[in-house]
């Protein structure tokens, strides 16, 4: 039977090889604007990653009642919550990059100002235990003093959270509601977790938004495909008629007709020629590749 540590160590595990088969599979955006997302949500998938990572290490950690132990297990809490305020961040440039605004904004220097100011309170914490300590048989233990450290979060969830609700506009219903899921779920997992159980159900809900998150951008980008692939058909059809020039072909097959009568082998020869020119621009519309300089 496993018991409660084991499990959220587990689930970590799984969520970081999630999280990794995700970033093989980033390559799923094309253009200049599309690459910065493109990086923007790969750094958000692997810090995820590292937050897993740093929480499942102080996981095996727990209960091992040695200095080695519990100076590793003050490391990894450093880092994991550290990695959450980056995570953040990384999410608040995702989301304005994804409206179509630059880092010069309000929200970014409101963001990383107190990412830094949450960073700088957790390297106190390692030297002076104000939210958080390591106990005597190296359990995890909460001081009264941690909602103070997770302030900046709520702040930034907020400013985040207001940002999307005024842009909603600008983004199609799924991505609005993929925005609000990464801000919303990882709050109300909290709160479940904290009344009923001890599952790390905040990181399960990031690793299934973050998922949700992956498969509407590759839903975006096949539908963004099949519009290009529709507009390149119209182009083509567009182009085809504009070298064929209906006005041009409807007086060569007159003047053929007329030399029918006058001259029966110039209109012959006419009629080939006409035919090879057509069969030309009909061929050029379907040619993908360069033309030669010869």
């Amino acid at each position: 039977m496993f018991d409660v540590l084991t499990i959220n160590i587990g689930v970590e595990l799984f969520g970081i090889l999630i999280c990794l088969t995700v970033i093989l599979c980033r390559n799923f955006i094309v253009g200049s604007h599309h690459r910065k997302l493109r990086t923007y949500f790969t750094l958000l998938v692997f810090c995820e990653a590292l937050v897993l990572f740093s929480s499942a290490m102080s996981g095996i950690l727990t209960g091992k009642n040695t200095e080695t132990a519990e100076t590793l297990m003050k490391v990894f809490c450093y880092l994991r919550y550290s990695f959450d305020f980056v995570l953040l961040g990384l999410f608040t440039s995702y989301i304005t990059s994804y409206f179509g605004y630059n880092k010069t904004g309000f929200i970014h220097y409101l963001t990383w100002g107190l990412i830094a100011l949450g960073i700088a309170s957790l390297t106190v914490n390692l030297f002076e235990p104000i939210f958080y300590r390591i106990g005597e048989v190296g359990i995890f233990v909460k001081c009264d003093a941690f909602w103070v450290c997770q302030l900046p979060c709520v702040v930034i969830c907020i400013a985040d959270l207001i940002f999307v609700i005024i842009h909603r506009k600008k983004v199609s219903g799924f991505i609005f509601a993929s925005f609000i899921m990464y801000i919303l779920f990882p709050i109300a997992a909290l709160a479940v977790q904290i009344l009923l159980v001890s599952l790390d159900l905040v990181n399960i809900s990031l690793i299934i938004v973050l998922m949700y998150m992956f498969v509407v951008m590759q839903n975006q980008l096949v539908n963004e495909y099949i519009e290009q692939k529709r507009m390149l058909q119209e182009s083509k059809t567009k182009l085809m008629m504009s070298q064929i020039k209906p006005h041009f072909l409807f007086n060569s097959l007159t003047s053929i007709a007329q030399l029918c009568d006058d001259d029966p082998a110039l209109a012959k020869s006419t009629t080939i020629a006409f035919a090879n020119y057509l069969r030309g621009n009909l061929a050029s519309i379907e040619q993908t590749g360069t033309i030669p300089f010869e």
